[in-house]
């Protein structure tokens, strides 16, 4: 489903591992846009998006084994191609194992950094890291993360008062 005035976003390469989140969104009558289906860049918008306040973005977006730097790069490309700069408050909800040190390193620090240093891309107010695997069993645990990240508040509440009263 791509509509042009979504508030969520899914970004990920394998449609197969977020298929229970789609069809969650399907069965709840979520609209949602899905994008970059096997690393396709043309699969992502024609023009930036204005109006997304949940994205759902993959660290390792067809760049598997590829340096550091090429995947942060390609994640920013990403981000051009869907947010508009006057997009608005939004939460990137990252779908990485990629966030401790070990074989795949951390990639949610040199993200922020490149994110935050970025003048073309609007800078979220969270970035919430998932774990995929674990999230796809049990999808209640995204709202509990996401209520952790902002101190118990009940952050679809404040983004339900932006688009009310923020804009």
């Amino acid at each position: 489903m791509n509509l042009k005035d979504t508030r969520i976003v899914i970004v990920d390469d394998k449609r197969d591992e977020v298929k229970q989140l789609l069809k969650l969104f399907d069965r709840k009558g979520i609209p949602f846009n899905y994008y970059y289906e096997d690393a396709n860049i043309d699969n992502l918008p024609d023009n930036p998006l204005e109006n997304v306040r949940l994205l759902f973005l993959d660290f390792v977006l067809g760049t598997d084994g590829q340096q550091e730097k090429t995947k942060i790069s390609t994640l920013l490309t990403v981000l051009k191609k869907i947010l508009h700069r006057d997009n608005g408050p939004y939460i990137i909800l990252a779908w990485t194992l990629h966030n401790s040190a070990g074989i795949n390193g951390d990639l949610i620090t040199p993200f922020k950094t490149a994110l935050l240093g970025s003048n073309d891309i609007p800078k979220p107010i969270a970035i919430v890291d998932l774990d995929k695997p674990r999230v796809m069993r049990s999808l209640s645990g995204i709202e509990k993360k996401i209520k952790k990240a902002f101190d118990g508040r009940n952050i679809f509440e404040i983004i339900f008062d932006w688009e009310c009263n923020g804009k």
